[in-house]
């Protein structure tokens, strides 16, 4: 894992939060979709904290997977030939 200087979590207290990767599964529609998520998380707890830029990182993966289940374009159906 990619890790940074260690913080208090904010949801525990403890000293333990740092800026990592973690694979993160959330679910559109009762169907999992599994993510590698940056942001702060807490390795006594398992809490995390993502930012901002932490959420652009993989925003454009899960609308696309949400997409793709809705049955619609996706942003990999277009193409631009040159």
């Amino acid at each position: 894992m990619n890790r940074s200087k260690v913080e208090h979590c904010p949801f525990c207290g403890e000293e333990s939060c740092s800026h990592q990767i973690k694979l993160i599964t959330l679910r559109y529609k009762s169907i999992p979709i599994t993510v590698k998520q940056p942001g702060y998380w807490c390795d006594k707890c398992g809490e995390g904290v993502i930012g901002g830029e932490d959420r652009k990182a993989t925003q454009k993966k899960l609308q696309s997977q949400r997409l793709q289940i809705d049955g619609l374009l996706t942003y990999s159906n277009f193409y631009l030939d040159k």
